[in-house]
């Protein structure tokens, strides 16, 4: 697919995150795009769909995408909390530590 016109006739290319993962999942026959070569090694990018699939593999993908994405975001908010949590117990340790044991560090 180095050019529009090496889209064979009936075929669609599309270029969008997920589309490989909701082609697979629906069941629709696709081939992985070839755009260039990269030393000896295909380079892909997208999915070639029959046309009449088109616009259900686009749904499919957006809404694939958007759920990875919110998925990302959670993970990364659940890792900040777990940061946070940790730095509060370290902290109330230290504090702990420091209430009980202060006056013997502070002299050594």
């Amino acid at each position: 697919m180095f050019c529009p016109e090496m889209c064979p006739v009936g075929g669609v290319h599309i270029k969008q995150p997920c589309v490989e993962r909701a082609a697979k999942k629906l069941g629709i026959s696709y081939a992985r795009a070839v755009v260039a070569w990269e030393k000896q090694y295909p380079k892909y990018d997208g999915i070639v769909v029959p046309l009449d699939f088109e616009q259900l593999i686009i749904d499919a993908a957006s809404e694939m995408y958007s759920q990875q994405v919110r998925d990302e975001k959670e993970k990364r908010l659940l890792k900040v909390v777990s940061r946070w949590e940790k730095l509060v117990r370290h902290a109330l340790a230290r504090i702990r530590v420091e209430e009980k044991y202060g006056q013997k560090l502070n002299h050594q």
